[in-house]
Formats: C-alpha cells, structure tokens, sequence
C-alpha cells in the first residue's frame, strides 16, 4: 500500500480551491479538516471515494490555515495561503 497522493490548487488562492487525491479507494471515506494558525476549526467534510473535492473559504480572513485530510491509515497535512 503506497498511501494516497494529495494536491491542492490553486494555492495561494482566494478562498476557492480544489483538492485532489489519487490513489483513494472508491469506497473509502476521506474525512477533511480546515484549522486556523491558532488550532480552532473551521470547516469540517466527510465524502466518499471521490478524487477531487471543492472548498470555498471565501468569507474567511486572509491567513495561513492548515487542512488536514485522513483516509483508511493516511493522514497528511497541508497549508493553504488564502489572500
């Protein structure tokens, strides 16, 4: 098991971004969380098999955040840059 590929563009962006997977099982469950720099939480998403996924934090300040994504024994962590 080589674990799944994760890729996020644009980034920089404007609150609008996309985040793609390769390697997800069709049945696996991705569940997805976006933090502030602070830790608070702010958005939360749950999908199934899908190898792309779209979010908008357009009424969300411009910052760094961290999103985190974890699948079956995945687990990886990745920055976004809002302007």
């Amino acid at each position: 098991h080589t674990g799944a590929l994760i890729s996020l563009f644009p980034n920089p962006n404007n609150g609008r971004f996309t985040l793609e997977l390769s390697g997800v099982n069709k049945s696996s469950e991705v569940y997805v969380e976006i933090y502030t720099m602070r830790g608070e939480s702010m958005l939360k998403e749950t999908f199934i098999g899908e190898s792309r996924h779209e979010f908008n934090l357009e009424g969300s300040p411009s910052g760094i955040y961290i999103l985190r994504v974890f699948s079956n024994d995945m687990a990886k962590t990745v920055k976004i840059i809002k302007n």
